[in-house]
């Protein structure tokens, strides 16, 4: 199941589009247009179909606020909990890459916004609720940040 989402005239951000797909009972949404104003295209899994557009269109305000993020961010203004902006390879982008990115796959660039379980455990973190972990690896398999790299808050 494919819903489209695109922004209307008089929305904040003209030209941003967000689609909602449903594949093998898990649910994962993502942004058109962003890598147009040079920013990376934004994903989101595992979130019921209205949550998941509602956290993208806060992220894309977010990331256009703050000119951008990259692999490891935290943002505390997309949710009720912090949320990280992990780095997503096109390599394991997969069908996603085709709907954001129809262009050059050297232009590629993507962040999938990952939240924590009700505890503030991210997917990668050892007690992580499971299904909040499975829910999340949809496009990527998460690994902790990159050693020696703390998350900056943006």
């Amino acid at each position: 199941m494919v819903d489209r989402h695109r922004r209307g005239p008089g929305d904040a951000n003209p030209g941003i589009g967000f689609r909602s797909f449903e594949e093998a009972g898990v649910r994962w949404a993502h942004t058109i247009g962003l890598l147009d104003r040079g920013m990376p295209e934004l994903l989101v899994s595992g979130l019921d179909r209205d949550t998941g557009l509602a956290v993208l269109r806060k992220a894309t305000q977010d990331l256009i606020d703050r000119s951008g993020a990259v692999d490891g961010d935290v943002s505390d203004r997309i949710a009720d909990r912090s949320v990280m902006f992990r780095s997503l390879p096109l390599e394991r982008a997969g069908r996603f890459a085709m709907e954001a990115a129809n262009r050059d796959p050297a232009q590629f660039h993507a962040l999938q916004v990952v939240w924590p379980d009700g505890d503030g455990r991210f997917p990668w973190a050892p007690g992580c609720d499971p299904e909040v972990a499975r829910a999340q690896r949809v496009i990527v398999d998460l690994e902790p940040p990159t050693a020696g790299a703390s998350p900056r808050p943006f």
